[in-house]
Formats: structure tokens, sequence, C-alpha cells
């Protein structure tokens, strides 16, 4: 009786002390999940905050050593993920030895915790693609639109430059008739003047000195009046010498 007396409290206190161990074991495997878990869900939330900042703040067009920057640094945030993964597992596989019902449960709350975040991590990615792609058709739209801006300025000048050959055209052709009219008075100045000083002095000697002076104003004007009119000067002072000599017959 004694004996069954003293084994019965160490019993009581056995059981009381596996309780009480198993309750300790249980919070401190639920606090480090629950961090675990919280750890890995504001690192994400913060990776895909700070992507879709950068992303309405139009930094992509930025290329090169920045964005291989921000490549290592996801990198590192996932292989920081994928660690924390490794260890939720080890600590999944240490705690599985123990057996039971209880540890099959919270293997299945840590996988479904795992099947959320990548999830979120796939839907993060497919966000960015898709904003990638819109950036990247607005490009393809502005580059057309300039092209097409460039091309309608082209053919601007294009018309502007026609027009301004049009004008000189047309300038060259006024001129080309109002030197013609100028020679044209010319020649009929010069003829009237011919048959005035024909008609003034009738002597053979004063008009030869004015045929003179007639041909040196013709030479500057062109070689073509002159034989003209040294052909016409001669035949009106042939009829004058011919009437002359009429006159003195008579």
């Amino acid at each position: 009786q004694q004996q069954a007396q003293k084994q019965a409290p160490q019993q009581v206190q056995q059981q009381v002390q596996q309780q009480a161990q198993q309750q300790a074991q249980q919070q401190a495997q639920k606090q480090v999940q629950q961090q675990a878990q919280q750890q890995a869900q504001q690192l994400v939330q913060k990776k895909v905050q700070q992507h879709e900042q950068q992303q309405e703040q139009g930094l992509q067009h930025q290329q090169g050593e920045q964005l291989q920057k921000q490549k290592k640094k996801l990198q590192k945030t996932w292989h920081g993920l994928d660690q924390a993964k490794q260890h939720g597992q080890q600590q999944q596989q240490g705690l599985q030895h123990q057996g039971g019902e209880y540890w099959q449960q919270q293997k299945k709350k840590q996988q479904g915790a795992w099947q959320g975040l990548e999830q979120t991590l796939q839907q993060g990615q497919q966000h960015r693609q898709h904003k990638d792609e819109q950036r990247r058709q607005q490009k393809k739209q502005q580059q057309k639109q300039q092209q097409g801006h460039q091309q309608q300025q082209k053919q601007q000048q294009g018309q502007h430059q026609q027009g301004q050959q049009q004008q000189r055209q047309q300038q060259q052709g006024q001129q080309q008739q109002s030197q013609q009219q100028q020679g044209q008075q010319q020649g009929q100045q010069q003829q009237e003047q011919q048959q005035q000083v024909q008609q003034q002095h009738g002597q053979q000697q004063q008009g030869q000195q004015q045929q003179k002076q007639q041909q040196q104003g013709q030479q500057q004007q062109g070689q073509q009046q002159q034989e003209q009119q040294q052909q016409g000067q001669q035949q009106q002072l042939e009829q004058q010498q011919e009437e002359q000599q009429q006159q003195r017959q008579q």
C-alpha cells in the first residue's frame, strides 16, 4: 500500500510534466510557424509593393545596371524565401518523427500556407509581366506617332521647296520677259534717233560720224543689233544720196 501510495503521485507528476512539455512545445512550434509565415508574407508584400511603385514611377526605362541590380536584389529575396521554406521543411521533418495526428494536421496547415505564398508570388510575377507588356506597346505607339510626324514634316518641307522653285522660275520668266521688252524698246529708240539724225543732216560726213557713234553704242547692247542697224543705215544713206543727186541734177 505504501508503495502504491508513492507511485500514484509520481505518475500524476509525470503526466503533468508530459502535458506541460507538450503544451510548451506546441506553443513554441506555433509561434515559430506564425513568425515564419508572417515574415514571408511581409517580405512578399514589400517586394510586390516596391515593384509596383517602381513601375508606376516609370523607372524601368533606365536599362542596364539598374535593372541588373534589381534582378540581383530580387534573386536575393527569392533565395531568402527559399531558405525560409527549406528551414520550415526541416522543422516539419524534425517534427514528423514524433508522429501523431496533431503533427499531420500541422504539416497540412504549413503546406497550405506555403501554397498560398507561392500563389501570391505567381500573381505578382504575372502582374509585373502585364505591366511590362503595356509599357512596350505604349513605346511602340509613341515611336509610330513620331515617325508619322517626321514624315509629315518632310512632306511639308518638300512642298515648301517646290513652292520656292516655282517662284524662282516665275521670277526668272518675268526677268526674261522684261529684258526682251527692254531690248525691243531700245531698238525702237535707236531707229527713231537714226531717222531724226538722217532727216536733219543731209551731208555724208555728218552721217558717217553719227554712224560711228551709233555703232559704238550698239556694240555694248549686242553685235546682232549692230549688224542690223548698220545694214539699215547703209540702205537709208544710199537712198538719201540718190535723192540728193536727183535734186542736184534737177
